[in-house]
C-alpha cells in the first residue's frame, strides 16, 4: 500500500475533536465559523507513518506516492484553527504532540 505524498491535511485525534465541539456546545457566546483541525499540516505519509506502531507495523515499512494528478481532490487541505485555540479550553494539538503510544 502506498499513501499519498502530496496531499496535505491537519489530522486531530477524534476525541480531541468531540470535545472540541462539546465545548462549543455549552458555549453559545461563540459564534460564526470556527476551524477545528489538527495543529500539524502533514501529508497522508507521514500521518500513516505516525500511526503505523499503533498498528503493529513499523513505521519505515510504510511507502509514498503523489496521488493521480487528475484527480478531483484539493492537495493542500490546511485549516487555519488558530481563532479555534484562542477561545477554546480543549486542546487542539496536532500529531506530532499527540504521538501514539504502543
Amino acid at each position: 500500500m502506498s499513501f499519498f505524498t502530496d496531499e496535505i491535511r491537519c489530522p486531530i485525534r477524534v476525541d480531541r475533536l468531540a470535545a472540541a465541539i462539546l465545548e462549543l456546545l455549552g458555549r453559545p457566546e461563540i459564534t460564526g465559523p470556527l476551524h477545528i483541525a489538527g495543529a500539524d499540516a502533514v501529508d497522508r505519509l507521514s500521518l500513516a507513518r505516525a500511526l503505523a506502531p499503533r498498528a503493529g507495523r513499523a513505521p519505515d515499512e510504510l511507502r509514498g506516492a503523489p496521488g493521480d494528478p487528475d484527480a478531483a481532490r484539493p492537495r493542500r487541505l490546511v485549516l487555519d484553527s488558530s481563532l479555534a485555540r484562542s477561545r477554546l479550553a480543549a486542546p487542539l494539538p496536532g500529531i506530532h504532540a499527540d504521538r501514539p503510544t504502543t
